[in-house]
């Protein structure tokens, strides 16, 4: 994401949520493109600089925008470079910098009914991959040179000070390159009004972790992503808004010229219908909705085998199996599940409001969570998956107060939410406790299924006066407790 092309953040909770899909099991933040503001023919421009002292980042953004009553036309671009940021206990954290290039260019047609816009973006980022290995004696970062069984994380050369303080990045590192396309599309149709949304997107991540052979991936997956949506909102009748709709995902993943396989090959499609109604009428409005989802996943067998030219790993089929490692069965998995909330608010007076909701949440495994196994080396962490698993089911309640004055605004909120079927890792340890390694320093987190309960309160407070111009104070106290 450009951080320098976000006009606005919206947070999405409440039975809104549910016209986004199972993975909004906890609301939606929705991160809005800049777009032209005016149509006056004119070419616009906004030049973007920022420098940070702790890690020496150094970042330069470009936006041209030109737009008529009807076409409107942005073109962006920025390149951000930093070298490895800065603790107060280790100082220069080695490998921790990265550069980081994006590239946008949006045309959009207004019309009478309604408008359609075209999007293309380009996201390249190469990050180091810190293992944080140290010397023993002197606690100064080290650095690996050396592979598998030769390789002593615990006598490793000290990373000099050069090195601390480079732009340069380490030949241990990640490329990610992401690359998207995507139409988005309102009209109005008699008193109602319809958007669709049709978006391709490719991923592609290398994480480079043999300081042997710099130029092998270690890890190297192409990702294609389709998003599909279309949505109906009627028009109001008897004080009542209802929308329909569809929306879901096609994914296909596939391991390149690699070395380590985490995850299998796999496709996966997601589809989803809900309805969503709100009556608003006098102080009350109340919003509920209905959504049913079901996502298919299937990988055929995947086999590995040691290459006796490089001996690492490397994926093999057909013929080229005999002999070799079955890394991961195949699999064809099929999740379904039920969503809907029911929220009201009250306006006490036109200052004052006070809220309540109640929503059954649903989402399926990821392909991570259902059938890793084996080593990410970009995290140094070996994910065991669990094929077992079912969909997560969240029960949530809340309730709360919110004020808009002329002088300050508050809000309250008290929160309780039960989770059957919760995945979360658990890291590996030995009969003493002590976690378990390997000689690189890569740790075992097993992927675990349990009930758990998130309750607490949240909480803001802003004080503007009005009769003190340019004075603003925010505060976001808030708390909760896990179980």
């Amino acid at each position: 994401m450009d951080a320098y092309n976000i006009d606005r953040a919206e947070v999405v909770k409440g039975p809104s949520s549910l016209i986004y899909g199972s993975d909004a099991l906890a609301g939606v933040v929705g991160l809005i493109p800049a777009m032209p503001a005016d149509t006056d023919r004119k070419l616009h421009g906004k030049f973007f600089t920022e420098y940070q002292g702790n890690n020496g980042l150094v970042g330069n953004g470009l936006r041209l925008t030109y737009a008529t009553s009807h076409w409107s036309y942005a073109l962006r671009g920025s390149y951000r470079i930093a070298k490895n940021y800065t603790n107060n206990i280790d100082g220069r954290v080695y490998n921790t910098g990265f550069r980081e290039t994006n590239a946008s260019a949006s045309i959009k047609h207004t019309g009478n009914t309604g408008y359609t816009s075209l999007n293309f973006t380009l996201y390249d980022n190469l990050q180091g991959i810190p293992d944080g290995s140290r010397d023993s004696l002197t606690r100064k970062f080290t650095y690996q040179t050396l592979e598998g069984n030769v390789d002593d994380i615990l006598n490793r050369p000290l990373a000099s000070n050069t090195q601390l303080n480079s732009y340069q990045l380490s030949p241990l590192h990640q490329h990610i390159q992401h690359y998207r396309v995507y139409t988005k599309n309102h009209y109005r149709i008699g008193g109602g009004d319809i958007d669709a949304l049709l978006a391709f997107q490719q991923n592609v991540r290398r994480e480079y972790n043999h300081p042997s052979i710099p130029t092998q991936a270690g890890l190297f997956v192409r990702l294609n992503t389709i998003n599909y949506g279309v949505n109906y909102n009627a028009p109001i009748f008897a004080h009542t808004e209802l929308s329909f709709g569809v929306n879901g995902m096609y994914q296909n993943n596939r391991s390149k010229n690699a070395t380590d396989f985490p995850i299998p090959d796999y496709n996966s499609f997601d589809a989803g219908v809900y309805g969503f109604a709100k009556w608003k009428y006098a102080r009350w409005t109340i919003g509920g909705g209905l959504r049913y989802d079901q996502r298919y996943q299937h990988g055929d067998d995947f086999y590995t085998k040691t290459d006796p030219a490089t001996n690492f790993s490397r994926h093999v089929q057909g013929q080229d199996i005999a002999g070799a490692n079955l890394q991961f069965p195949a699999f064809n998995k099929t999740y379904h599940g039920l969503s809907l909330s029911l929220g009201s608010t009250y306006a006490i007076n036109q200052q004052l409001n006070v809220k309540a909701n109640i929503a059954r949440g649903y989402r399926a495994p990821s392909i991570t969570e259902f059938a890793s196994n084996g080593l990410d080396p970009g995290a140094h962490i070996v994910y065991p998956g669990n094929r077992n698993f079912g969909p997560e089911f969240s029960l949530q309640e809340d309730t709360g107060v919110e004020a808009n004055m002329a002088d300050l605004s508050a809000t309250f909120s008290m929160f309780n939410n039960n989770i059957s079927n919760y995945i979360y890792l658990s890291q590996q340890v030995d009969a003493a406790g002590n976690a378990i390694v390997d000689a690189q320093g890569n740790k075992t987190y097993q992927y675990q299924q349990a009930k758990a309960q998130l309750y607490g309160v949240e909480a803001t407070f802003g004080l503007h006066p009005v009769a003190w111009k340019g004075f603003a104070f925010d505060n976001s106290p808030g708390g909760y407790l896990w179980i």
